[in-house]
Order: C-alpha cells, then sequence, then structure tokens
C-alpha cells in the first residue's frame, strides 16, 4: 500500500502550506500576492492529492463493505471543501485588501480546521485499510 504512504506524505505537505499560510495571515500588513501564490499552490495540491484518493479509495471499497461509509464521508467533506476553495478563489481575485482579510480571517480559518480534522479523518481510514490489507495478507499465510 505505498499508495497510502504517498498520501500521509501529501498530507504532511499540505499541513506546511496551511501553517504557511497562517503565518501570512497572523502578520498585520497582508502580502497579498504571497497569499494568492501560496493559496494557489495549495488549491492545485489539493485537486491532484483528491483525484490519487479517489482512485485509492475506489479501489478499498471493492474489497471492502465496511468502509463505504467512511468513504462516503470523505467523498462529503470534499464537497465541503470545494466549496470553501471556491469562496477563497472569488476573495483572492478582489483588489480589496480588507475583503481579502475578512475572507480569509473568516472562511480561510474555517477552511484549514475543515481541512486538518479531514485530513485527520482520512487518516484515520488509512490505517484501517492497512490493518484490513495485513489481515487479509496474514490469513493467506496461515491457510
Amino acid at each position: 500500500m505505498n499508495s497510502i504512504i504517498e498520501l500521509r506524505k501529501e498530507h504532511m505537505r499540505i499541513e506546511q502550506i496551511l501553517v504557511r499560510l497562517e503565518e501570512f495571515l497572523d502578520r498585520e500588513k497582508l502580502d497579498v500576492e504571497k497569499i494568492r501564490k501560496t493559496f494557489s499552490e495549495l488549491f492545485a495540491y489539493i485537486k491532484v492529492h483528491e483525484e490519487k484518493e479517489d482512485e485509492i479509495f475506489e479501489e478499498v471499497s471493492e474489497f471492502s463493505k465496511e468502509m463505504e461509509e467512511s468513504l462516503a464521508e470523505i467523498n462529503a467533506v470534499h464537497q465541503i471543501i470545494k466549496g470553501h476553495v471556491k469562496v477563497l478563489k472569488e476573495a483572492l481575485v478582489s483588489d480589496d485588501v480588507n475583503y481579502i482579510r475578512v475572507a480569509l480571517e473568516n472562511d480561510g480559518r474555517m477552511f484549514f480546521a475543515k481541512l486538518r480534522e479531514h485530513m485527520h479523518f482520512e487518516e484515520k481510514v488509512f490505517d484501517s485499510v492497512l490493518f484490513m490489507n495485513n489481515s487479509k495478507s496474514e490469513k493467506k499465510k496461515t491457510f
């Protein structure tokens, strides 16, 4: 399950980007161009990451009906995250720095929290998948 290890590494990279964004937001003066560039990087990274997850979770659902509920929740949160991304993209094209700050302080921080919560949940799902995969391997060895 190297793909799950890769997803975990991507979660760490996403966390690094979130920390960098929070550091930008904590400054008195916003560097809007750096924030735009960093959000753009994050949005692109999340898009590719989500596509990989969808492929992996589709494979998982084929061998485990027990995972269907967790996978449905993951997909539902992916839609919520896409909504946050849309709102933030709209705010980031504005020339009004105050509007951008308010959007980032509200929607941005809410987005960061949702993304972290979601990644934590996915990590638990990854653990379950790895456990199930190892259990099946052990059963094959036993027989």
